[in-house]
């Protein structure tokens, strides 16, 4: 039903200018950092402002990545022209500038840093497990190929050449998914150094499967047992 999800393609223009704001006043950073929380009404300040749903930095690629889907889904090259590539390029902008930090780098590798695990932990002391949530890297990861994807689909602007260079640069470098041991082995934990037999309140541990379209049936055999003893490991409320 692709029309219907027209509805939200105009959301996502609506938050646009907010986002923009958000991200150069708050973070002064260019891009633009959606919101964890919209409404259908003209607003005038970030809808959720604070840590730590305010934090996390999932919420930016996320919004995102059904723009990509809708050109996966349709090849509708006019509409990824026109409607999908500037939202996706200003969330790329984001998180490549966030990734550059000099806080957000360390080992040689390029970290999201800080962020918060959706619906756990919140803010946690030391923020030792405020950086790279495994839906973070995952989501970013997919929002980057995308991006690199559509530059050859669309008329390019001024600046696509030096971010296109950078988010490769960055994906060369980028950090390693979270794990954790189990006795049947390693599983994808939602954020280092996490317990793998804590409950979710969202399915944070599966991210790569879906939304992330990672790991599947398409993967090499480590990385599908991998994704497959997360499944079956991971507890939800």
């Amino acid at each position: 039903h692709v029309d219907k999800h027209l509805a939200y393609v105009n959301l996502v223009d609506q938050i646009l200018p907010i986002s923009r704001r958000w991200a150069q006043e708050y973070y002064q950073l260019p891009g633009a950092y959606y919101p964890h929380s919209a409404y259908p009404t003209t607003m005038n300040v970030m809808p959720y402002p604070v840590p730590t749903w305010g934090w996390e930095i999932c919420e930016t690629p996320w919004t995102v990545q059904s723009l990509w889907w809708h050109y996966r889904y349709t090849h509708d090259v006019e509409f990824l022209q026109t409607r999908a590539i500037t939202p996706i390029r200003a969330a790329v902008q984001f998180l490549v500038a966030y990734m550059q930090r000099p806080d957000a780098y360390w080992d040689d590798t390029y970290h999201i840093y800080p962020t918060v695990s959706p619906e756990l932990y919140g803010l946690t002391p030391g923020l030792t497990k405020n950086h790279d949530c495994l839906v973070d890297l995952t989501l970013t990861k997919f929002v980057f190929q995308a991006y690199l994807e559509a530059l050859s689909l669309v008329e390019n602007i001024a600046g696509d050449r030096e971010l296109a260079t950078a988010v490769q640069h960055i994906l060369d470098a980028y950090p390693t998914y979270p794990t954790a041991p189990t006795a049947h082995g390693p599983v994808l934990v939602s954020v280092p150094t996490e317990d793998p037999s804590v409950v979710y309140n969202v399915p944070s541990s599966t991210t790569t499967i879906f939304p992330g379209e990672e790991h599947g049936l398409h993967s090499p055999p480590d990385q599908y047992a991998l994704a497959l003893r997360t499944l079956q490991q991971q507890r939800n409320e």
